[in-house]
C-alpha cells in the first residue's frame, strides 16, 4: 500500500496522510478527524499506535490491486480497509464513485430523513466516508484490546460502538450523519443474505449492509 501511496502527496502529524493533489482539502478534513479521534481514545483506553492513511483514487486503487493480487478491480468495488500491520494502513476512497459512496448515495437518495443534515447528498456521503474511517480505527481497538473472536459481524457491531463513542461525545453534527446514513442503510439496502453467517455471502451492498 505505501509503495502505492508513495506517488501521491504526503503530509506528516500524529496520523500521517498520503493523497491526491486534487483532494488536499479533503484529506486535510480527514486527517484531522482521526488525530482528533485517536487523542479520545487514547485518552479513554490508554491505548497508543501510529497509523497512517492513503486516500486512494481510481487510478491508484487499479494499481494497488494489480500489484497485491495480479488483477486490476474496478474502482466501484473499492470498500474502505485497513491493514493491522505493522505498520497500520488505513485506506479510503478519494473521489466519488467508489462502492461505498454509490452504496451511500442509492441509500439517502430513498431516506426522508437526509433533509436535516442540510447538505446535499454527494457532500453527505464523502462526509460519511471519512466517518467510516473511525469505524476502521475500532477495528485495530479491538485489535489491540485482544477482544477479536470468530463471528465477523460482530466485530463490524463492536467497531461501529467505537467510533459511534467519539462522535456522540465529541462531534454531535457528524454523529447525525453517521446515525442518518446508518439508517438510511439499515431500510433501503437490499442485502442478499440475512443469516448470521450471511455477512461474506454476496456482494458489496450485502456488505454494507451488515
Amino acid at each position: 500500500i505505501l509503495k502505492v501511496a508513495g506517488s501521491l502527496q504526503k503530509s506528516e502529524g500524529r496520523v500521517t496522510a498520503y493523497y491526491p493533489l486534487s483532494v488536499k482539502k479533503q484529506a486535510k478534513s480527514v486527517q484531522n478527524l482521526l488525530e482528533k479521534a485517536i487523542d479520545y481514545y487514547n485518552r479513554h483506553l490508554g491505548i497508543n499506535f501510529p497509523i497512517s492513511v492513503v486516500l486512494f483514487g481510481s487510478e491508484e486503487y487499479a494499481r494497488l490491486t494489480k500489484e497485491s493480487s495480479g488483477e486490476t478491480a474496478q474502482y466501484n468495488e473499492f470498500l474502505p480497509f485497513v491493514t493491522p500491520g505493522p505498520p497500520k494502513v488505513m485506506c479510503l476512497p478519494a473521489i466519488s464513485g467508489s462502492a461505498l459512496d454509490s452504496l451511500t448515495q442509492l441509500a439517502l437518495k430513498q431516506s426522508p430523513s437526509l433533509k436535516k443534515l442540510n447538505l446535499s447528498i454527494p457532500e453527505i456521503s464523502q462526509r460519511f466516508t471519512a466517518l467510516v474511517g473511525l469505524h476502521e480505527l475500532g477495528h485495530q481497538y479491538i485489535r489491540e484490546l485482544e477482544i477479536c473472536q470468530d463471528v465477523h459481524w460482530l466485530q463490524e457491531m463492536l467497531a461501529n460502538f467505537i467510533a459511534d463513542a467519539f462522535l456522540t461525545d465529541v462531534s454531535p453534527a457528524d454523529s447525525l450523519i453517521w446515525q442518518t446514513v446508518n439508517h438510511a442503510y439499515d431500510t433501503y439496502l437490499k442485502p442478499a443474505n440475512r443469516t448470521f453467517s450471511g455477512i461474506h455471502k454476496g456482494n458489496q451492498e450485502n456488505y454494507v449492509w451488515w
